[in-house]
């Protein structure tokens, strides 16, 4: 049975995604993926970030795949990272819902950086799942390889609150007028990952996007983000993005106006913030943020705010097209509360920390055409 999308919402909360049905590719969807970030810990504490990211894309010109793969070894301060565009097989994730939940992509023979990455669903399960990927890192020419076990623990985020974007195309099919978006945000690892040669057991608490629809603006071009993720040890969690305008550049310590979804006691709140990028830093050319505070919004006054910092300084993939070079890398991040005292003055009180994943896409571009 195909993953099905109407215009009106599947429940009583107003939420527009339906699971199990909703985790299995949607046919006809101009973007379509299933990202898997995180950090990972072994038993004596080592920290390791990583990304692996299966991508479909159908444009005018042609439809192609892109397999990211990256780990970040956090106390060496060393990133490997593969990018891979590959043909994209129609049976590259699978559409029926009757079926075992896969997704799965693999660089062609002599492809020049290999990526490979399975998904797959565990006893008919969508939430309870494998994740394998295999790449040579672009930079440093050394194979890098992760096998996992993720099972989520309660409910999903709703990106936007509903797990659906206000319209953003008009194409015949829903999900070519809306993106859809939602978030396991509280899946349990363990596994291996492999640098060089070197096996490390490892486990931790992942999060999952699975993002599918329109995911281009208005006029085209390209969508470039801002975006920081926290899994804080009080439960809350939560997902900020910035969306760049045509022409706008971000300044460290000019604040820009933001939004974020919230899982808060198993609901997703869809909320302004605003967003200070800091600390900036000058990586291949290009300028990225290594620190953002991310203020709460209550009726335009700041309350609560968080702290989100890099954990290593250059977290940049390195695309040689130059269509998808960005930054994209593990850290940590706080929440944190200023209150007045007497006399005039403040303090600063820490309510929660925990693990955070940090994205600058400001430089990204949409071919016009793929060459394989």
């Amino acid at each position: 049975m195909l993953a099905e999308q109407t215009l009106a919402p599947v429940t009583d909360a107003g939420v527009f995604i339906q699971l199990p049905q909703d985790q299995y590719r949607h046919p006809g969807a101009p973007t379509e993926w299933w990202w898997h970030i995180g950090t990972l810990r072994t038993d004596d504490g080592r920290a390791f970030g990583f990304e692996i990211n299966a991508v479909g894309v159908l444009t005018d010109q042609t439809n192609f795949g892109v397999a990211m793969g990256s780990i970040t070894d956090v106390q060496a301060k060393q990133h490997y990272s593969a990018l891979q565009y590959m043909p994209l097989a129609d049976t590259w994730a699978e559409t029926d819902s009757s079926k075992p939940w896969r997704v799965g992509l693999s660089s062609p023979v002599g492809y020049p950086d290999a990526v490979g990455i399975r998904m797959e669903g565990i006893d008919g399960s969508v939430d309870h799942m494998t994740v394998h990927c295999d790449f040579t890192s672009k930079a440093s020419g050394k194979k890098c390889s992760l096998s996992l076990r993720l099972e989520q623990q309660g409910p999903p985020l709703y990106v936007f609150g509903t797990g659906r974007s206000g319209k953003a195309g008009d194409g015949p099919l829903p999900v070519q007028q809306y993106n859809y978006y939602y978030s396991y945000t509280n899946l349990q690892a363990s596994g291996t990952l492999t640098i060089d040669g070197e096996t490390f057991g490892v486990r931790g608490t992942t999060w999952m996007d699975h993002e599918y629809g329109v995911f281009s603006r208005p006029d085209g071009g390209p969508v470039q983000w801002m975006l920081q993720d926290l899994q804080l040890a009080n439960g809350l969690h939560l997902s900020n993005y910035v969306i760049v305008k045509p022409g706008e550049k971000f300044e460290a310590g000019v604040p820009v106006d933001s939004h974020a979804t919230m899982l808060v006691n198993g609901e997703s709140k869809y909320v302004a913030t605003r967003t200070t990028p800091l600390q900036p830093t000058v990586i291949n050319g290009d300028t990225y943020f290594l620190q953002f505070r991310v203020d709460l919004l209550d009726e335009g006054k700041e309350t609560v705010y968080f702290l989100v910092d890099a954990a290593v300084t250059d977290q940049v993939f390195k695309d040689p097209t130059g269509l998808n070079s960005g930054y994209e890398g593990n850290g940590s991040g706080r929440m944190l509360l200023t209150l007045d005292t007497p006399g005039g003055g403040s303090e600063t009180v820490q309510l929660s920390a925990g693990d955070a994943w940090i994205e600058q896409m400001l430089y990204t571009k949409i071919p016009t055409q793929m060459a394989f």
